[in-house]
């Protein structure tokens, strides 16, 4: 993980309770925080969008494949509002209209100026869903920030998502 932060941002840091916060409270995270968790993923094609559904959080986000933009008006929210577009075989998902708070469990600061780019592409033998996200936040970064990794296709199904305290 690559995060270059401003110094505003690593002051807004050092203000995170580290025993009070949103994730010690499992609040639900946003974007893009929330697609490199280890839970089980689903992508299902419905006309022009991608339906992705996450395990954590029970989240839900809609892809639109028919446009390139938002629409005019369009609210901020946790999960923004992403399109997307294939380039070969690779998925690209651009998502902005960011309304949450933080970019990590750490509590690295973002504003509702990030953007977000995601990429997924299949292994040939498609064991394996690689994701390379972007996250751009003139704000509270420096430069873009970065993350890569992959998830294993296992053929899991999504579950109701219950947190616990142990």
């Amino acid at each position: 993980m690559h995060t270059p932060l401003t110094a505003a941002a690593e002051a807004k840091m050092k203000v995170l309770d580290l025993l009070d916060n949103f994730a010690t409270r499992c609040e639900p995270s946003g974007m893009p925080r929330l697609m490199w968790c280890r839970h089980p993923y689903e992508f299902e094609s419905l006309d022009n969008q991608i339906i992705l559904r996450t395990e954590m959080y029970n989240a839900v986000r809609t892809i639109h494949m028919d446009r390139s933009t938002p629409p005019n008006g369009e609210a901020h929210s946790r999960l923004e509002y992403s399109v997307g577009c294939w380039e070969g075989e690779t998925l690209v998902v651009n998502t902005s209209l960011l309304n949450w708070d933080y970019y990590d469990t750490r509590g690295i600061p973002q504003s509702e100026a990030a953007e977000v780019v995601e990429r997924y592409t299949i292994s040939q033998n498609r064991s394996r869903l690689g994701y390379f996200i972007t996250t751009t936040d003139i704000e509270t970064l420096t430069e873009p920030a970065t993350i890569k990794g992959h998830w294993r296709a296992l053929g899991e199904s999504i579950k109701p998502y219950n947190y616990e305290v142990f």
